[in-house]
Parts: structure tokens; C-alpha cells; sequence
């Protein structure tokens, strides 16, 4: 789906937690279609070769006991692993040593991915946002255009300004997460997490790009940015942005919200609901079924 390479030293650290938690996201779902799986294991051979004898241990005991895993990953597991074991001398080998072929298994669950998200580089976030295409993490609900479109030209306007307060105060409203968070998002260095929020919203092309141009000038005034953004924002899938929203929904704690959000059909408060019941009707026809959003 992505073209990209994971050589550069900027998420070095993060490649081992980024196997493991990857890992986890696949065996929480019980089946993957063929797509499914070939993503996964396409992600989990780049990674497998940049990690270290411990880490591949710990996959290769999570896929086993998982019993489903693709072939080739288990069989790469087992081939660098057998090459790890074949190179040391199990004479001269000590107990420490022998330690890191058995560490212990500290599954990295969803909410994980919000750090390592944020902390990882381009390449590495894009590894992620293709890995939510077969999480099991349930999308956000689909956004209702009727209320998100004065949203939409909100961020737009604040990000003309430049007011990055506004921002973050409309994003937060817009996607139902904490503040400290959308400023976050609003404010990352390289724009991934802005990206990702604007194709949650449904937001336009146009209006993507002048918030990419005008927000940070970090990422505005970089042509080469701006453009492998826009690339991202039309290759993304609305589910794999919406799983992304689902985890900044996690991470955000209930009560630093300033309220329950109104723009997503099944978090609609009941006053809210009976306050704009009569747009609810209109827009109705057009809604999709309510669904959990985990």
C-alpha cells in the first residue's frame, strides 16, 4: 500500500515496540482475510531483520501460542533465531546470556500505539496507519456532515490565522478528545497526526492543504512535506483513520474533556439529541446504524 523503507535512525528505538505491538493488533482478532494477512506479514518481515534475538523470541512465543500466523513470518522467526543460537557458543554462553532467548511477554496493547505514534518518525507512522487496516480496534463512528461541516471551515479559518489555540480547541470539540491532545496533534513537528485527523473528519483535499500550508510553518513552508501529506491524506482509508481516532479517544482521560461531543451519532448526549432534533431528522436517511466504538 505504502512505498517506503525504515533504514533512518530517527525510530531506531521504536522498531522493537513497534513489532510488538503490531504483533498484538493482529492475534487480537481471530481471523484475517487474505489482505489481512499479506499486510501484516509484509510489515512483520521489515521488522523481524532490524530487531534484536529477545524481541524476535517474545513475536515468535506470542504467534505460536496465537496459532495462526503466516508461514513466512514464523518461518523467518525461526531462521534468524536458529542463526542467533548457531552463532553463540553455548560453552562460553552465561546465564545472562541465555536470558534473552526467553524474555518475558508484556503484550503492548492498543492504547500503546498513541505513544509510539507520536514518537515515531514518518516511515514508522505509516507502518502503523497500515497495520490499523486489520486491527482489531473498532472505528470511531462515521462523522455526520451536517455538523461537520462548520467544523471543517472552522479548523480552516484558525489555521489561516495561524491561531493554534483555536485549533486545538475546534479539533477537540470535532473528534471528542482532550485539548492537551489535539494541541498535540495540531502542533507535531512533521504532520502526520493532523493528516490522519483531517481524513477522520471527511475533510476535503483543498481544505486539507491550506491547513497543512498555513498552520506550522515547520510543515507549511516544506513543498516536499506538504506534497508526501496530501499523498498520505488520499491513501489512507477512512477505517484506519477512524481506529487512529478510537486510540486518541483512549489515551485522552473523560475528564479533561470540556464536554461529551455531539458530532458522532452514537455520543450524542441525550440534551444535545433533543436539541437539534429536527436537523437529527433531516439528516437521518443519510446516517449510518449506530456502532460501538470499543
Amino acid at each position: 500500500m505504502f512505498g517506503f523503507r525504515i533504514d533512518s535512525a530517527e525510530g531506531a528505538d521504536l522498531r522493537p515496540a513497534l513489532l510488538r505491538t503490531l504483533t498484538e493488533l493482529y492475534v487480537q482478532k481471530p481471523t484475517h482475510s487474505l489482505q489481512e494477512e499479506r499486510h501484516f506479514t509484509e510489515l512483520a518481515l521489515r521488522l523481524i531483520d532490524v530487531v534484536d534475538a529477545a524481541e524476535r523470541q517474545s513475536v515468535a512465543e506470542r504467534l505460536l501460542a496465537y496459532g495462526r500466523a503466516p508461514n513466512a513470518v514464523l518461518s523467518r522467526l525461526a531462521e534468524r533465531l536458529a542463526g542467533m543460537q548457531a552463532a553463540a557458543d553455548p560453552a562460553e554462553r552465561s546465564d545472562a546470556d541465555e536470558a534473552t532467548f526467553l524474555p518475558d511477554i508484556v503484550p503492548a496493547g492498543p492504547e500503546e500505539l498513541n505513544e509510539i505514534f507520536f514518537s515515531a518518525g514518518p516511515a514508522e507512522r505509516r507502518l502503523i496507519l497500515e497495520a490499523l487496516e486489520y486491527a482489531s480496534i473498532a472505528p470511531a463512528p462515521a462523522p455526520r456532515s451536517f455538523y461537520m461541516h462548520d467544523a471543517v471551515q472552522r479548523l480552516g479559518a484558525a489555521a489561516l490565522a495561524r491561531a493554534t489555540d483555536q485549533f486545538a480547541r475546534i479539533l477537540a470539540d470535532a473528534l471528542g478528545i482532550a485539548e492537551a491532545l489535539a494541541m498535540r496533534i495540531a502542533t507535531d513537528p512533521h504532520g502526520e497526526p493532523v493528516t490522519c485527523a483531517a481524513r477522520a473528519l471527511v475533510m476535503p483535499g483543498d481544505m486539507v492543504q491550506r491547513i497543512l500550508l498555513f498552520l506550522d510553518p515547520a510543515v507549511g513552508e516544506n513543498p516536499t512535506r506538504v506534497c508526501e501529506l496530501m499523498r498520505l491524506h488520499e491513501e489512507i482509508s477512512q477505517d484506519s483513520a477512524r481506529r487512529l481516532l478510537s486510540i486518541w479517544r483512549r489515551a485522552s482521560s473523560a475528564r479533561t474533556l470540556r464536554h461529551q461531543p455531539f458530532h458522532y451519532d452514537d455520543e450524542a448526549p441525550p440534551h444535545a439529541r433533543a436539541a437539534f432534533s429536527p436537523a437529527r431528522r433531516v439528516a437521518r436517511p443519510f446516517e449510518r446504524g449506530r456502532r460501538n466504538t470499543g
